[in-house]
């Protein structure tokens, strides 16, 4: 059920990220925290990896008309490659870099029109010139100088206002526009002045960017794309505006990382593995700037964040011959992906946008603890975003108040424990009407871990069939040691249905949930948790008492503890991450606690 209510984040005034911050800073850096010893060359490890994945005779069929140039990945990959042979690495393949530039700008002059795959590529070429122009022949670059010169905004881009058609690849787009005035080829100012207010009218009080759907991957693409601009000069109309923004989204960023480093679910894309490089690079431009300003903590904690950030990913490029795309080990490289999501097309953003990093990295900046690390806080994204997360003692969970059901489902759809794998707590819910692929044989259903009640007819309903509900949030303690919080789900009255509150306690012995259903005589009240059952490379065990289930995976458990008895449903479903079975617990009355812990 989809309406339109508002979605209250908090019963008061809640802190800022800034003061959430500003708190933080104030606590004393753990005797025990060891840097990670991570330099800029992980960045170039990392596009190393992807542009290895598709081998050199992929782009040798390329150049040579044996294999279909795809717009985003012949740019993307020119642009890749300029990063590694700029810093001495792949000189072998110098010629062919200089081939891909050449078809990258023979394309750029092919009769494309509305082609939307330009807009999010020609600022890799722009890169490439500027990392390499000084290492080509000036006939080269000459060459390719003029077929960029010649481009039109207004023929080219497919997502500008002359189409109706606007989004994050609008900002891509600018940003390329922008790195070709900064190098002489255009003026910005007629195609800026068309597409810039609505580029403005996106971002929300905290600095994010909602892409019209709000999901998160597109909020930090976005913000990604000003970083660009601004790093490389860009001071005109919007210049003062793009600065406040990324200042206050970015330590949203910090505070939103997860304990296992990761941005938090929400919406498409969500989980490909090229979500943490743009993580990596906004966190690296935001380090250079406290640098600059003397706060050399915060300027730690941006550097660690991107670093740890870029190290969470290689779990999944490092797994068997190929990389993986999207954060899960399915033989079947589309499991979890979106439509346009393919392997091929998703593959080199990891490289081209962990390049981003590499370009903003300052190499004098020391780490400090990330947020994540420090813990105990609570925080709310705007309205827009409609998120809850919360970091204590290495765990985090993050809740969804208002799912797009094409993608989420409401609830609490996050458990992070640091140095556990995502998946085995959980690392996004369930829909039952999923936009990006799951095999069909698995049952299509709104999960995460959250409240069930009865209805009149006997029937069970969840918080996750809810996308109605009025949510209120009310933190009761955020320390170090402890956080705690509560959500109010209040579906609209004329359904019947009782209140529900969730209290989470997050500490060291991980995450309690305690319910309560208010307003109608209620005699049971259930709690659903999904249970991992693969991750496509490994198979869980579930070993089931009378009120205890507790799931492995290799070395790490999942443990669910309560007063409650336990069902455990042989149905199965999968989200972007694995396949799952779900535990139900139930109890009589209104009230129901479980005792989550991962280790």
């Amino acid at each position: 059920m989809e309406t339109n209510e508002k979605v209250n984040q908090s019963d008061g005034e809640r802190p800022s990220a800034d003061q959430i911050i500003k708190r933080i800073l104030k606590t004393s850096q753990s005797k025990d925290f060891k840097p990670s010893g991570i330099n800029k060359n992980l960045y170039l490890d990392i596009i190393e990896t992807v542009v290895d994945a598709y081998g050199r005779h992929y782009f040798e069929r390329v150049v040579s008309g044996q294999e279909e140039a795809v717009v985003c990945i012949v740019l993307r990959a020119a642009g890749s490659l300029a990063y590694l042979l700029s810093a001495g690495r792949k000189l072998p393949w110098y010629n062919l870099w200089i081939e891909l530039m050449d078809k990258s700008c023979e394309m750029l002059t092919q009769p494309y029109e509305n082609a939307a795959e330009f807009d999010l590529s020609v600022q890799e070429l722009i890169i490439a010139m500027k990392l390499m122009g000084r290492r080509v022949s000036k006939e080269i670059y000459e060459r390719w100088y003029s077929a960029l010169r010649a481009i039109d905004p207004f023929k080219l881009y497919g997502c500008q206002k002359k189409y109706g058609w606007q989004n994050n690849m609008t900002v891509y787009n600018m940003a390329g526009e922008y790195l070709r005035e900064s190098e002489g080829m255009t003026d910005t100012y007629l195609y800026f002045k068309e597409n810039l207010p609505w580029v403005l009218s996106r971002f929300d009080e905290n600095g994010m960017f909602d892409d019209v759907d709000s999901a998160m991957t597109y909020d930090i693409t976005a913000r990604c794309r000003l970083a660009l601009m601004l790093h490389f000069g860009y001071a005109r109309e919007g210049a003062a505006q793009f600065d406040d923004f990324l200042k206050k989204s970015g330590l949203m960023t910090l505070l939103m990382q997860s304990s296992q480093y990761q941005l938090p679910f929400g919406g498409r894309s969500n989980q490909a593995v090229f979500n943490e490089c743009l993580v990596a690079s906004c966190c690296e431009y935001e380090a250079a700037r406290y640098q600059k300003e003397g706060n050399l903590r915060l300027a730690g904690m941006f550097k660690r964040c991107a670093h740890m950030s870029a190290v969470s990913i290689l779990r999944w490029l490092t797994f068997g011959n190929r990389p993986k795309h999207y954060k899960n080990f399915f033989s079947d490289e589309n499991f979890g992906t979106d439509s346009y999501g393919t392997y091929p097309r998703y593959l080199i953003p990891i490289a081209s946008f962990i390049g981003y990093a590499y370009l903003f990295s300052d190499e004098q900046i020391e780490e400090c603890e990330c947020p994540c690390e420090i813990g105990g806080y609570v925080l709310s994204t705007s309205e827009r975003f409609h998120k809850v997360i919360s970091t204590c003692q290495g765990n985090t969970v993050e809740l969804e108040l208002k799912a797009n059901t094409l993608y989420d489902a409401t609830g609490y759809g996050r458990y992070h424990k640091a140095g556990v794998p995502i998946e085995l707590g959980l690392s996004m819910p369930f829909t039952a009407t999923p936009k990006y692929h799951v095999p069909e044989s698995l049952g299509r259903r709104n999960l995460s871990i959250c409240t069930g009640f009865k209805t009149a007819d006997g029937s069970r309903i969840f918080v996750s069939d809810l996308n109605c509900v009025d949510a209120q949030v009310n933190i009761q303690i955020e320390t170090h040691d402890k956080t705690v919080f509560s959500v109010r789900f209040a579906a609209p009255p004329q359904l019947g249905y009782p209140q529900i509150t969730e209290t989470y306690t997050l500490d060291a012995s991980g995450v309690t949930v305690e319910t309560e259903l208010l307003g109608t005589n209620q005699d049971e009240v259930f709690l659903m948790v999904p249970l991992l059952k693969t991750n496509g490379k490994e198979q869980t065990i579930v070993s089931c008492q009378e009120h205890c289930v507790s799931v492995a995976l290799g070395q790490n458990n999942f443990t669910i503890s309560t007063q409650g008895d336990i069902e455990i449903g042989t149905d199965e479903y999968g989200n972007r991450n694995g396949i799952y079975q779900i535990a139900t617990i139930r109890k009589a009355g209104n009230k129901l606690s479980a005792h989550l812990s991962l280790r």
